[in-house]
């Protein structure tokens, strides 16, 4: 069901309700380009191809993966429009909830959580993006709120057991293949 939110609707979040995404865990999770867009490169004969821009946020993921130590990379792949990942978060002592005010509305975002390593790939990958736009002399519009790099929201799923977590590394490993065979987004 949709929501209105500042005149505008919304699909509701679907995280787990209760759940603390700050919580040691394994965590699937899809990152998505705003509309769609097909900006990080091809694939080509099963595999993915990555054009500047996608260098660049590969580089930001795994950089990211170097700055904090809670986190730890289980699998991952870059497509034209989107990526996945296992990201096992392992949070040795937990630290006080930072809370963010926008508005009228007061978000809850954790430290050391899959909420806040999100957001803070998301602003890396534009300010990585929006720099190499001013230095290579592309004619490409810069990102913000206007013309937005990644969709706001993402997907997350809490990986419960080995058999699971098997599943979902097979399927990342395979996302390309199946991009070129069934000529969809996976």
């Amino acid at each position: 069901m949709l929501e209105l939110y500042q005149n505008k609707y919304r699909i509701p979040p679907h995280r787990l309700r209760g759940w603390d995404y700050s919580n040691n865990g394994c965590y699937f999770i899809t990152i998505v380009t705003a509309e769609r867009q097909m900006l990080f490169g091809d694939i080509r004969e099963g595999k993915m191809v990555l054009n500047e821009m996608g260098q660049i946020v590969q580089n930001e993921f795994f950089k990211s993966f170097e700055i904090r130590e809670e986190l730890f990379l289980g699998a991952f792949v870059l497509m034209p429009d989107h990526l996945h990942a296992v990201i096992i978060l392992d949070n040795m002592k937990k630290v006080p909830e930072i809370q963010q005010h926008t508005g009228d509305k007061t978000l809850h975002r954790p430290p050391k959580s899959i909420s806040s390593f999100v957001a803070g790939f998301k602003s890396a990958t534009v300010q990585s993006i929006d720099d190499w736009i001013d230095t290579s002399g592309s004619s490409m519009k810069k990102f913000n709120q206007n013309n937005p790099l990644w969709q706001a929201n993402y997907h997350d799923h809490i990986i419960r057991n080995e058999n699971e977590y098997r599943a979902i590394v097979e399927y990342i490993d395979q996302n390309p293949a199946k991009w070129d065979a069934n000529n969809v987004h996976q």
